[in-house]
């Protein structure tokens, strides 16, 4: 069975969580009014955590350039409103892995917090408008988080909402106030860790969800509390609707029974495997009515002998009917996942020609520098995509795939692999001391197998992937 393809039917990090607005000294960039959840966007809004669900991280605005860049100043600092939470929580930690790319609609700016609040503030100003608290509000206790990126927006052209995680909790406020909006799930909050798998007793996300159409489509970090655990919970997507709070569908990255899919997973093992979430954003068609899904290792993240096949839909990019959360189609970038190289960012929604001819393309970055890219409709490749041989594994009981796919264009845009010629050679000293690292280390091609920890004389430490596994691209 060919597993690849199948078709069905920064804003900015600062260390004391801080956002600088950076404006030219030379001139202010003009503010527009509120923009319409829709395809024209006002030049100086930002919508969406990549500007728009095409996810092209790209504004027209032209008044920042190469040639003016060096006159930007501070305009304001807004300092994080988890700082607040410390004269109510004394000795709380406060994350300082400040992670949110904020939205701008008309005369706000909207931005979360690591802790799970939200603001409004004033692009001009940095005057926050509001801010919603959901340890004022009752909603949580004692103030928790790590990273949260951002909110979505939504908008029927006069009712305006905001929707963001928070902890456990996905909440709607009306984006005039701050207010949460009481006709949204259970008093304006839907608890994510209730779901009808009761293996899902947990839940946590730091991305912002996405809103297509009148849904808003939330995924999830891992649903294993600990990374090398080999069974978990599907790392489930959800659509609701952006009014109701009603859950539209569930997309499950882990096939089950009727699925031909399951063919991938040897002695049942989908059965009790799980992950595959969508950790990072997502983007949409709206005209199209498809969301596509960037889709997380399955369990766990190196180890693979208790799984053994390809492993769909993990480390995938997915099509999914943004009003069903039926699959269209799919194309898997990892076979059998051993290196967590889950997709790290939102694909690419791109027109473009090609051979003289315009396509509609989704192009998918990876952890292995490689982009894929495919019709955005139908889900064949616009190039040429090649099955490569890679190295096997050495590790008892497992067995890596034999090979892996390749695209033939674009090129990879960072180093693949590791070999000695790739070490520094700034001086002889510094090349031999690079040569004696990587002596105690397995490395070569990519895709060459984590080994296991050898303490024995002339033993290994353990394999160096390039690229790395951790997410950016």
């Amino acid at each position: 069975m060919d597993t690849s393809n199948t078709r069905k039917g920064r804003w900015l990090r600062a260390p004391w969580s801080t956002i600088p607005f950076l404006l030219l000294g030379i001139g202010i960039v003009g503010f527009g009014k509120d923009a319409e959840q829709e395809l024209a966007i006002d030049p100086g809004d930002w919508p969406h955590y990549g500007r728009d669900l095409a996810a092209s991280k790209y504004s027209p605005l032209d008044q920042v350039s190469a040639a003016n860049v060096d006159q930007l100043e501070i305009a304001w600092i807004w300092q994080s409103a988890d700082y607040d939470l410390l004269t109510r929580n004394p000795g709380l930690y406060i994350n300082p892995n400040y992670q949110v790319t904020p939205i701008k609609i008309g005369d706000r700016l909207y931005a979360t917090t690591n802790m799970g609040q939200a603001v409004a503030l004033d692009p001009g100003t940095g005057i926050e408008q509001w801010r919603y608290d959901p340890y004022a509000e009752g909603l949580r206790a004692r103030p928790t988080g790590r990273t949260n990126r951002g909110v979505a927006y939504w908008s029927d052209g006069i009712n305006e909402r905001i929707f963001l995680g928070s902890g456990q909790y996905l909440v709607a406020l009306d984006a005039a106030t701050g207010s949460v909006l009481a006709d949204f799930g259970e008093g304006g909050v839907i608890d994510l860790a209730v779901d009808s798998d009761p293996r899902v007793t947990t839940y946590t996300w730091r991305s912002p969800p996405i809103v297509v159409r009148n849904a808003v489509i939330v995924g999830s970090q891992a649903m294993a509390p600990n990374r090398n655990w080999q069974t978990a919970p599907p790392g489930y997507v959800r659509a609701f609707d952006t009014q109701s709070g009603e859950l539209l569908w569930r997309f499950s990255p882990i096939p089950g029974p009727g699925d031909p899919a399951i063919e991938t997973w040897a002695d049942s093992s989908w059965a009790y495997s799980g992950n595959g979430n969508v950790w990072t954003m997502m983007s949409a068609d709206e005209e199209l009515g498809h969301v596509y899904l960037p889709l997380k290792t399955t369990t766990n993240d190196w180890y693979g002998g208790h799984r053994l096949g390809d492993n769909l839909y993990g480390e995938s990019v997915a099509a999914v009917d943004v009003e069903t959360g039926d699959r269209v189609w799919h194309y898997q970038m990892t076979r059998h996942g051993l290196w967590d190289y889950d997709p790290p960012a939102a694909p690419n929604v791109l027109d473009v020609v090609v051979d003289g001819r315009p396509r509609k393309v989704v192009a998918q970055v990876t952890k292995q520098a490689f982009v894929f890219a495919f019709d955005r409709q139908t889900g064949e490749p616009i190039w040429p995509i090649e099955d490569r041989a890679v190295p096997p594994s050495e590790v008892p009981g497992e067995v890596a795939a034999e090979t892996q796919p390749f695209p033939t264009h674009p090129a990879p845009f960072d180093l693949q692999g590791l070999s000695i010629d790739d070490l520094v050679d700034f001086t002889p000293e510094l090349r031999a001391e690079a040569e004696a690292i990587v002596s105690e280390f397995v490395y070569g091609e990519m895709y060459t197998p984590p080994t296991l920890l050898d303490d024995s004389p002339g033993g290994t430490k353990g394999t160096i992937l390039m690229p790395g596994w951790v997410g950016g691209a």
